[in-house]
């Protein structure tokens, strides 16, 4: 796990817990207590290396097993199976105790996170969730930051990366959540995408439709395309968040993976409600208001309202208000959580102007350079000022040259001396 071989560490702890289970439990003896410790220690592994479904049944093996309910290990179990419970969305896995404590508002001493302590970020990755579903995004944004940065290799703490990038979303952090998404899959294990690198590309997804950076969400999708499933939900996501309601009923509808936990259901049927809504399918609309109901007043989680854009948001209203959803319009917001930016594609022309008015060319310049008539230019800028929605070339500048993330196109290149009248 240290050496971030994601695969090699699952199939271990695979192995291990195959052989714990295999043995017999009359009393807590010394043998009793060897084999107790290493599933805890297996179960911290699964945790870690995002594979909480097995985990959970690795704590609750723990719970069932341990005859003495003084011993240590018993309320390690109840703390891991309660983090699972809070990480996955459903509360009936969290005891009174752990849910007494992780409830607990941000106190400034828990700023100082010990580094490489496991229990803490799991507890840290816990909190993050339940400050999520009690509304506090900015609490979880406070303290998913502390936790990964006391983090030496975050890319391993799956479940934390994954928090930590809903609180940066919540909060309108954008630009953060791709950076951070970038920096994780940088550290990916030499095995692969490992367990966590899907859902961290999913998120690259949902970040790049918001911001508008086509070039970015082609590729994160590239990533997920392998992963059927969770390619299907973000991409769902990504057709709403760019106006393209129908897409997105298409990708939900080819969507039937069993994702473990109420959390990602919730997330579906927020998705579903929406663009039915949206697209004025009012029957399929109020379906997904039923089902999604019920998971936010058992299980709180209404937080993905919160990343609808806004027309989906007034249509969600509309739909609640006729159908006596009184519940659902008292938890949706006034206004949208995100703010959209339209994604805008540029021809190769374009991407070369734009990239030479990032360096401070003037027409005249651009012209020269590119062995054009300056009237060319000054077509091509107008009609790139009017795409990103701005007024002024500096305005144009900051907004579109981080949207370049690709080479201009060899295929389309002009020879040097070639005019384009």
């Amino acid at each position: 796990m240290l050496a971030q071989h994601s695969t090699d560490c699952i199939d271990m702890a695979r192995r291990g817990a195959d052989l714990v289970r295999a043995f017999t439990i009359t009393s807590d003896d010394d043998a009793a207590t060897l084999v107790g410790v290493a599933a805890v220690d297996l179960a911290l592994a699964f945790f870690l290396n995002d594979r909480v479904a097995e985990a959970a049944s690795m704590w609750r093996w723990v719970r069932e097993h341990t005859v003495d309910p003084r011993l240590p290990r018993l309320m390690q179990a109840d703390w891991g199976t309660s983090v699972v419970g809070l990480v996955v969305g459903d509360r009936t896995m969290v005891s009174p105790l752990a849910a007494a404590t992780i409830e607990m508002p941000l106190m400034d001493r828990e700023k100082d996170i010990p580094t490489r302590d496991p229990w803490w970020l799991m507890v840290a990755t816990a909190r993050t969730w339940a400050a999520i579903d009690r509304g506090d995004f900015s609490g979880a944004l406070v303290m998913s930051q502390c936790a990964v940065s006391a983090t030496p290799t975050p890319a391993v703490t799956g479940p934390l990366a994954l928090a930590y990038c809903a609180a940066l979303l919540l909060n309108g952090r954008t630009s953060s959540a791709l950076t951070f998404v970038d920096e994780q899959l940088a550290l990916l294990p030499p095995d692969g995408m490992g367990s966590t690198g899907p859902r961290l590309a999913a998120v690259g997804m949902t970040a790049s439709a918001i911001a508008g950076d086509s070039a970015r969400l082609a590729h994160f999708s590239t990533m997920v395309r392998p992963y059927p499933g969770l390619h299907r939900l973000a991409s769902a996501f990504a057709a709403m968040v760019t106006g393209d309601p129908h897409a997105a009923i298409n990708a939900l509808a080819e969507y039937n993976d069993d994702i473990f936990g109420p959390r990602w259901r919730a997330l579906y049927w927020t998705l579903f409600t929406a663009v039915h809504a949206r697209a004025g399918h009012r029957a399929m609309a109020v379906e997904g208001l039923r089902n999604l109901v019920p998971l936010i007043e058992r299980q709180r989680l209404g937080a993905w309202l919160m990343l609808i854009p806004q027309p989906e948001l007034d249509a969600v209203r509309g739909i609640a208000a006729d159908s006596d959803f009184d519940f659902v319009l008292q938890l949706l917001p006034a206004h949208a959580g995100i703010s959209v930016v339209p994604v805008v594609t540029f021809t190769t022309r374009e991407e070369e102007i734009l990239r030479l008015i990032g360096q401070g060319f003037t027409n005249t310049q651009i012209a020269n350079a590119l062995f054009i008539s300056p009237n060319t230019v000054k077509f091509h800028v107008a009609k790139l000022l009017k795409r990103l929605g701005v007024s002024s070339r500096e305005e144009a500048a900051e907004l579109g040259v981080p949207r370049l993330n690709r080479a201009p196109r060899e295929d389309t290149k002009r020879e040097a001396g070639t005019p384009d009248y």
